[in-house]
């Protein structure tokens, strides 16, 4: 009896068994049997294999997978001209890649390794980067405009001649890039690392860079009009013949930078340091700069016309051969500049501390300095033709040869002033007609 119902009990469990497996070989129908999709099946990384099967999905019009057919690791592959356009790629390597001249337009790329690739000429337009490393990558002649932009690395990168215009990159790392020849225009490059960047000729008219570090950048003949570089730094940059007309700039930073022939005029620079930097031959014509600092600046041959910089510091700075006509530099500190030989006409110097100042062979005619502080200051050979240093301190001051017609020293301080005799100033001719 024991025996049969054990044999009665193993006959239950078998089909229990049997039951089991039925369920599961049904479920697995319903799941692969019952969908159109078969499961990609992956094969190796190979560059032919790749183009036959992007070739064919295209053809069939099928969605392409890449990291699902053939793993994430591109790496080294040549796959120079190949046409990814509209595709989606996650988490792939592609360093040290051959994608030279291929397409990526309104492709979807994030956490892609694009490290030290050759991605030369390649069409990036409208895609979408996003947490991508394209270090020491070679982008060159590459057209990026109208990408979307975020958390992706461009530090030592080849972006040569290549297309940027109205990127948003903000706050991305590019620091010793080489965008040499580019096009930014209208590019966002707020608060971005661009330490050491090569902007060389590059277009980068009415780009933003507000907050960004660009120390010892080259921006050598880059057009930077119109250009929002409010609180940037740019300390030790080459900026020679750079043009920055109408830029703002407010608070940026110029410290020790080369601005040799660089076009300022109409630019905003209020609050802007550019201590020891050289300023030679540079055009500042209607610019802006109250306090500012031009501290031990060079400012020889520069043009200034028509500025306005009350309360700035250009203590020790080199203004020689310089033209400040009609420039507001009322109440500024020049103490120790060396002004020789430069035009000064119609320049407001009220309340300026002229201290120690080198004049020697300055043209000030209707120069103002009411209240201003000459003590110990060179005006020799000068010319102050209807100059006015009403309430002025002149002591120690030297007129040697100073031609003063017309000038006017009410209530000036002129205790040991040498080489001028008040009592002997001729006045002005009168030119009206009779």
């Amino acid at each position: 009896m024991k025996y049969r119902n054990g044999r009665r009990n193993n006959k239950k469990a078998g089909f229990k068994i049997a039951g089991i497996f039925f369920c599961i070989a049904v479920v697995a129908l319903l799941f692969f049997g019952g969908n159109n999709t078969k499961p990609i099946e992956q094969v190796a990384a190979d560059p032919q294999a790749i183009r036959d099967y992007i070739a064919k999905n295209r053809e069939e019009q099928n969605d392409i997978d890449l990291v699902a057919k053939f793993g994430n690791d591109f790496a080294k592959l040549n796959l120079a001209g190949v046409n990814l356009q509209g595709v989606t790629i996650k988490n792939a390597n592609f360093s040290y890649a051959n994608l030279r001249g291929a397409n990526f337009e309104g492709s979807k790329l994030e956490n892609i390794n694009f490290q030290y690739a050759n991605l030369e000429m390649v069409n990036f337009m409208g895609a979408t980067l996003t947490d991508c490393n394209l270090a020491y990558g070679n982008l060159s002649k590459s057209n990026l405009e109208g990408s979307v932009i975020t958390g992706t690395k461009f530090s030592y990168t080849n972006l040569s001649s290549a297309n940027l215009k109205a990127v948003d990159i903000k706050g991305m790392d590019f620091s010793y890039a080489d965008i040499t020849n580019a096009h930014l225009f209208g590019t966002n490059l707020s608060g971005a690392n661009l330490e050491g960047v090569d902007f060389a000729y590059s277009d980068l008219r009415g780009v933003n860079f507000e907050n960004a570090i660009l120390i010892s950048s080259i921006l050598e003949s880059a057009n930077l009009t119109g250009a929002n570089m409010k609180q940037a730094n740019l300390e030790a940059a080459y900026m020679q013949k750079a043009r920055l007309d109408n830029v703002d700039a407010v608070g940026a930073d110029f410290s020790n930078t080369s601005l040799q022939r660089a076009d300022l005029q109409n630019a905003k620079l209020d609050g802007t340091k550019f201590v020891s930097s050289n300023l030679t031959e540079a055009n500042l014509w209607r610019a802006s700069f109250s306090k500012a600092d031009f501290s031990n600046a060079n400012l020889a041959d520069s043009q200034l016309w028509d500025t306005t910089g009350s309360e700035s510091i250009f203590g020790g700075v080199i203004l020689t051969n310089a033209n400040l006509d009609g420039a507001n530099l009322e109440s500024s500190n020049f103490q120790s500049a060396n002004m020789e030989n430069s035009t000064l006409n119609n320049t407001v110097f009220s309340n300026a501390n002229l201290q120690d100042v080198d004049l020697n062979g300055a043209v000030m005619n209707d120069a103002k300095f009411l209240n201003a502080n000459l003590k110990g200051a060179t005006l020799k050979s000068a010319n102050l033709t209807k100059a006015d240093f009403t309430g002025a301190i002149l002591t120690n001051t030297n007129f040697a040869n100073t031609k003063v017609i017309g000038a006017v020293f009410d209530s000036a301080n002129m205790k040991d002033a040498n080489g001028l005799d008040i009592s002997k100033v001729e006045a002005q001719p009168d030119t009206g007609s009779e």
